[in-house]
């Protein structure tokens, strides 16, 4: 059994007021945070530094945006979608996010952008009366088709994107749009995630459980995950190995063993986490807050 001990905190950077929360690039080497007053920051965690914050984007208030995998390229999905170069800081791209005319009141109301760990796919979505999820290939950012929900996540290889509309979770195969699988839900979603492996799918609910199915053909409840402070699991994450699932509940942050369901390790922490991701190094991991701060975590004991 993994047994992880944490050792403290030291804080790796801190930015002020962010307008949403930070995001880890899909290899987990970069962090992203937009500010309240616009712009957005991008460090790299290896040399410890921050990269290129475009000028055109400083007076610019981004909420949806991501990282392309090795954290070079910025994502952002407001009115169209912008690929910006940040080592460079220049502008790579602008795609009309509307090319079937159909979105135009959607420009101004809820987006979402969920990128595939191999970098290959990103889901934007779309709100105005309800949510809908347009799939682009990266490669080259051609849309391939649109789906009914809201974007939840993407399994890691993006031949899988998980929805949610109305009381049921929807499993889509994306290259032909085909529905896999639909699961009834009984509480609100806050969060899901696919394990490295695609062996598992987990999903965060507001009423303080996580809930994993084992993925062959079809998804099969493994267990339930219950964390007993009774709050929403804000964030929910499986190591680089696929063995160790962590979930995040306001102050605490839960590590989970993934073939048993046993609970690990609990940790209280001194600040409100929303997001949690392991580093490529198994004996980090960071986290960040609403508030736009995040802080790197050195984990003693066996890898996870």
């Amino acid at each position: 059994m993994t047994k992880v001990i944490y050792s403290g905190e030291r804080n790796y950077h801190s930015i002020a007021s962010s307008a949403s929360a930070p995001q880890i690039s899909p290899d987990n080497k970069y962090i992203a945070s937009s500010l309240y007053h616009g712009g957005i920051n991008i460090w790299d965690f290896n040399n410890e530094r921050l990269l290129n914050t475009p000028d055109e984007l400083f007076d610019q208030k981004i909420d949806t945006f991501a990282l392309s995998r090795d954290g070079q390229l910025l994502i952002i999905a407001e009115k169209d979608i912008q690929i910006w170069d940040m080592l460079k800081g220049t502008l790579v791209q602008a795609i009309d996010i509307d090319q079937g005319g159909t979105l135009k009141s959607a420009a101004k109301s809820g987006r979402k952008a969920v990128l595939s760990q191999n970098g290959k796919i990103i889901s934007i979505g779309l709100f105005d009366s309800g949510w809908k999820s347009q799939i682009w290939d990266v490669s080259t950012w051609t849309p391939l088709r649109m789906v009914n929900g809201e974007n939840l996540a993407l399994s890691f290889d993006g031949k899988i994107l998980a929805v949610h509309a109305d009381n049921f979770i929807s499993l889509i195969e994306v290259a032909t749009g085909t529905l896999i699988q639909k699961i009834k839900k009984d509480a609100t979603i806050e969060s899901a995630s696919f394990s490295p492996n695609g062996e598992y799918f987990v999903v965060g609910f507001d009423d303080n459980k996580a809930v994993v199915w084992e993925f062959k053909r079809k998804l099969k409840v493994k267990f339930y995950l219950d964390n007993p402070d009774h709050n929403r699991v804000k964030s929910v994450v499986f190591s680089q190995k696929g063995d160790v699932l962590a979930t995040v509940t306001h102050w605490n942050v839960r590590f989970w063993d993934i073939a048993t369901g046993n609970l690990l390790h609990s940790y209280i922490t001194k600040t409100n986490i929303h997001t949690i991701a392991f580093l490529p190094n198994n004996n980090l991991l960071a986290t960040g807050t609403p508030s736009g701060t995040f802080a790197v975590w050195i984990v003693e004991g066996q890898e996870v």
